[in-house]
């Protein structure tokens, strides 16, 4: 399965340190330039320590760096979002990774399959990579972190890992 990612699941997986684990679902994920400067350039010149593992899974193979040919001008999305999704389209992956409220609409309007950074998390736990327990920590990390996520979906979540609960 083919995937293309935004920025903010990329930083927040790398802050988690579960970044590798998208390999696990993913068996190609791209980002186009754009996410790729705003994540490792400006990360690099603001001493972010999830450049690391992002820069790793690029070397590695694990994310791979390739442009749009076309691109979406929507006002009110960022130049990585409108990248990202431009990719997704031109590649015909329905599979995107994106945050952005705004940004999950548009690609629902254009028939993509969004998926959030808790999403990703929920896949991760779904393919038993880890378990509840772990999944509810790294919802609390995750929010520690920055990551805004109110407080019924936190709920509605942590409901949802009940169901894999393993002993």
């Amino acid at each position: 399965m083919k995937a293309v990612s935004n920025s903010t699941p990329l930083i927040y997986l790398a802050k988690l340190n579960k970044l590798p684990f998208l390999k696990k679902i993913f068996d190609e994920l791209y980002v186009p330039s754009a996410v790729y400067d705003e994540v490792v350039l400006k990360g690099r010149e603001l001493d972010k320590a999830e450049v690391i593992g992002v820069e790793k899974a690029i070397e590695n193979g694990a994310i791979i760096v390739k442009d749009a040919k076309s691109k979406l001008k929507i006002d009110t999305l960022h130049k990585g979002e409108l990248e990202a999704i431009s990719l997704a389209l031109d590649m015909k992956v329905k599979n995107i990774l994106i945050d952005d409220k705004e940004g999950v609409e548009v690609c629902k309007v254009l028939g993509l399959r969004p998926y959030r950074t808790t999403a990703i998390l929920l896949e991760f736990l779904k393919k038993d990579l880890i378990k509840a327990r772990e999944f509810e920590d790294l919802l609390i990390e995750l929010s520690k972190a920055g990551y805004f996520m109110r407080a019924e979906v936190f709920s509605l979540l942590l409901r949802e890992a009940k169901r894999f609960k393993r002993k």
